[in-house]
């Protein structure tokens, strides 16, 4: 009797908790967003257009990550800087110095996680420019020994930039001192996460109106409450390879340390179990809105700069 009164009386606590913390989370979603969307129109981020860049993703054999890195940064980025000359030339793979978490479960991603990525631009829109450019990056990497390639042509939008960062998740660090001091090629000091997925599947109807949730509400929101000292968002214009998963965009986020990774109250700017529920779920309430939560693919890789307009 009394047992099962406890019992009951806890569970009606519990739903309690979770409806009242998923009534306040629309709300709080619009007002973080809001407050995203003041704090960066004063920040450089915010007179950055959308560039046209090219983005190919590698996988490769298990136990050959230091020879991916090297190969990718020291052989196949100054070919590529030969060939097409870009002003930017960024490359990401899991290199041996990796050791920061993953905060995605990836229950069942498109495509498992890459083993080396690199993006460039901006380059022409122009289709047959754009076939011809990827046809010479996919044959050099051939030549280098890679075997899975897939490209896309994406739009990239740099949101905040190392040292940059305005919002209010500062515990652990100061953003100034995250500005680039690194020289180019060497390894970004800071753990670095790659997600990639596809458009949420009712979306598909109104790609224009999800772009702009994605922009306006998921990324200001996402600043207000998450400690990001860089963010790169890169939208996919075109699948360039026919087996190229079919992912909607591909976002590059670099955090202050591993700790903001993994403790929970820091990666979601809470102060209590309270502010960590209500974060937790205003985020997912914004990402179930763009993406298919189940097919989100993250990993975390190490970054190379190579070139940086």
């Amino acid at each position: 009797g009394s047992l099962f009164l406890v019992t009951f009386g806890l569970l009606l606590v519990a739903v309690g908790f979770v409806l009242l913390v998923i009534h306040k989370s629309k709300a709080k979603l619009e007002e973080l967003a809001e407050f995203g969307r003041k704090v960066q129109e004063k920040q450089p981020g915010s007179k950055r257009v959308l560039k046209p860049h090219l983005l190919f993703l590698i996988w490769k054999n298990e136990g050959q990550k230091r020879a991916i890195r090297d190969k990718l940064r020291d052989s196949v980025a100054p070919k590529i800087i030969e060939l097409a000359n870009p002003g930017n030339l960024t490359v990401y793979c899991d290199d041996p110095e990796n050791d920061a978490p993953s905060q995605a479960m990836n229950i069942a991603p498109l495509a498992p996680p890459v083993t080396g990525m690199f993006v460039f631009g901006p380059v022409s829109r122009d289709d047959d420019e754009v076939e011809n450019l990827k046809d010479n990056v996919c044959s050099l990497l051939k030549d280098e020994g890679f075997s899975r390639i897939e490209a896309y042509l994406v739009d990239q939008s740099v949101y905040t930039e190392y040292g940059e960062y305005a919002g209010p998740c500062v515990k652990g660090f100061w953003p100034k001192e995250t500005a680039k001091t690194w020289p180019d090629g060497s390894r970004t000091p800071y753990p670095v996460a790659l997600t990639m997925f596809p458009i949420q599947e009712s979306r598909k109807t109104d790609k224009v109106a999800w772009e702009k949730d994605w922009f306006g509400i998921q990324g200001p929101m996402s600043e207000m409450i998450q400690p990001r000292i860089r963010y790169v968002r890169n939208v996919v214009r075109k699948r360039l390879t026919p087996t190229a998963p079919e992912y909607a965009g591909l976002v590059i986020e670099s955090w202050p340390s591993n700790k903001h990774m993994s403790n929970p109250f820091l990666f979601f700017f809470a102060k209590n179990p309270w502010q960590l529920a209500l974060h937790v779920t205003v985020m997912l309430r914004s990402v179930t809105n763009i993406m298919p939560f189940t097919k989100i693919c993250q990993q975390t890789v190490g970054e190379y700069i190579i070139r940086q307009e």
